[in-house]
């Protein structure tokens, strides 16, 4: 399924990959090294809280603290000039974020295109710097943000069963009472290496209270079968079309 829409209501596009077992050789020091050599296109860098692996099998549960650490590593964002791209990396992932800023969404294939040539580029630190031959991938993730503003079909959360048909409040004081806000988040197992987590909420552009918007995201995880980069390509390409198409059912 190759689809491209007109306007897409994509705001935010997060691709990345997640280790088996932690780099306890990657250092803080190694972080400032590899975002020298990318400095130019990421001026910012910034510390984040460690994400959590979306899930991962009890047998390969491991402690984020290395044997010599006295805290754990924190997350670090390497950020564009404008704020489009970031780079996040820790000792267990590696992930690139595609953010909309006063550019069009550059559809998925750019997206990928630009995650796996700093993916490349990240191994190849590495191996050369950490002196870590490769990395062990458990998991892979696919995650697209999409945000509805008030348009001609949607002006509030009430218009909500106008792009979501199977939509409904669920009024547990009854209709009497009028709904603000709500969140409903629904997972399905699509097939035995992708599971879909589908979350339908409302928002306020920037915390503005007088402009609602409805927030879709469909997250794709799952563990990857064999580490090489044909693998890879296979579950994302598989990913992003059970999204797409996930998008359109949903949707009228």
């Amino acid at each position: 399924m190759t689809i491209k829409f007109k306007n897409p209501p994509v705001t935010e596009v997060v691709i990345g990959v997640y280790f088996s077992t932690p780099i306890f050789k990657l250092k803080a020091e190694h972080i400032g090294l590899f975002w020298n050599s990318l400095r130019k296109k990421f001026p910012q860098i910034q510390q984040q809280p460690e994400l959590q692996a979306p899930y991962q099998p009890i047998s390969s549960a491991f402690n984020l603290i290395g044997p010599a650490d006295v805290y754990p590593m924190p997350r670090y964002w390497l950020v564009s000039a404008d704020g489009s791209t970031i780079l996040q990396i820790q000792r267990n992932a590696f992930l690139l974020n595609w953010k909309k800023a006063d550019q069009d969404y550059p559809h998925f294939e750019n997206v990928k295109d630009n995650f796996d040539r700093h993916f490349v580029s990240f191994k190849s630190f590495l191996a050369h710097e950490v002196e870590v031959p490769d990395v062990n991938i458990q998991l892979a993730d696919l995650n697209y943000v999409n945000v509805i503003t008030p348009c001609a079909y949607w002006s509030s959360h009430e218009d909500t069963v106008k792009v979501v048909p199977s939509f409904s409040f669920p009024y547990p004081t009854g209709r009497s009472t009028r709904q603000v806000d709500f969140q409903q988040i629904a997972v399905e197992q699509l097939s035995p290496d992708i599971s879909l987590t589908t979350t339908l909420r409302s928002a306020r552009l920037g915390n503005d209270a007088s402009k609602p918007v409805l927030m879709i995201e469909l997250r794709a995880v799952g563990p990857v079968d064999s580490p090489d980069p044909a693998s890879l390509d296979a579950w994302f390409e598989q990913a992003h079309e059970r999204i797409i198409s996930s998008f359109l059912t949903l949707t009228d």
